[in-house]
């Protein structure tokens, strides 16, 4: 009870007593992943699918694609929505830091996922005048921190599973219509991923990197979210979180370097559901 205390009331007074044995409270030393899986197809109704676990850290995701304007009049192909409800943790009881989170990460992942040194736009391309638009439905279903990370390789990976149905334009109704594979020689397609981004996330506690934070990491500190997009770094953080631009160049962007391939071969090693 007491030391439970000293966790809610003092968490950085408790987390140095660990870090001094470069240890964390979890068992896992500072520079440590959790287990992590990504499952794909692990739904039926949506055009694609995922789920992804770190840890304890649990998210699905599902894909719905409709036809929208055509590539020129919309540069966002893929609109995401995260979801975050007091059942994946009671941090999220206080609907202001639901809300938050959902922001953050909804914005982080859409800003992500619409580079093009990730996907092609073209592959979206339907006609001269319509174009496939993918929404992303983000859920959390259990937390214990690091959002990011999983959010990510989640929509990669439901973006992989995505089935776009063939389509034929009705004449009578002026709109696109799904048809009989059997029957036409329009056929579904999958997407092509240009180049995964890599993402990894660090919280600073009691001047130390811990890589892949718990929750219990990230409230004795402060988070950040590198991802390698191609050749360059996208730095996603909360509002509030400061950390010296010196700390990226020298520690954080050559330590996340030597966890990409990690992160890369979970990504590989999907199981497929359906």
């Amino acid at each position: 009870m007491a030391t439970e205390l000293v966790r809610s009331l003092q968490p950085q007074l408790f987390y140095s007593e660990f870090l001094k044995k470069g240890v964390r409270p979890d068992g896992r030393t500072l520079r440590a992943l959790r287990p992590a899986k990504v499952s794909k197809g692990v739904f039926t109704q949506p055009d694609g699918s995922s789920s992804v676990r770190y840890g304890n850290t649990r998210f699905a995701v599902g894909v719905r694609a409709e036809v929208g304007s055509s590539l020129w009049e919309a540069s966002n192909r893929i609109v995401v929505n995260c979801e975050f409800s007091p059942l994946c943790g009671d941090i999220f009881q206080e609907h202001h830091k639901a809300k938050l989170q959902e922001s953050f990460l909804s914005e982080s992942l859409s800003e992500v996922l619409n580079s093009p040194s990730v996907l092609d736009n073209s592959q979206f391309k339907i006609s001269d005048d319509a174009a496939w638009v993918l929404y992303l439905e983000v859920v959390c279903l259990e937390y214990d921190g690091n959002g990011f990370d999983p959010a990510l390789l989640a929509c990669i990976a439901a973006i992989q599973n995505t089935q776009l149905m063939g389509l034929t334009f009705n004449e009578n109704s002026r709109q696109f219509e799904c048809v009989d594979e059997i029957k036409a020689d329009i056929k579904q397609k999958t997407l092509k991923i240009k180049q995964a981004p890599m993402p990894i996330t660090f919280a600073s506690v009691e001047n130390e990197w811990l890589v892949d934070p718990t929750l219990s990491d990230e409230q004795a500190g402060s988070v950040v979210s590198l991802c390698r997009v191609a050749n360059d770094w996208m730095v996603l953080r909360l509002p509030g979180a400061q950390i010296n631009p010196m700390v990226f160049v020298e520690t954080l962007f050559p330590l996340a370097m030597a966890y990409l391939p990690k992160v890369k071969k979970v990504l590989e090693t999907a199981s497929n559901e359906n």
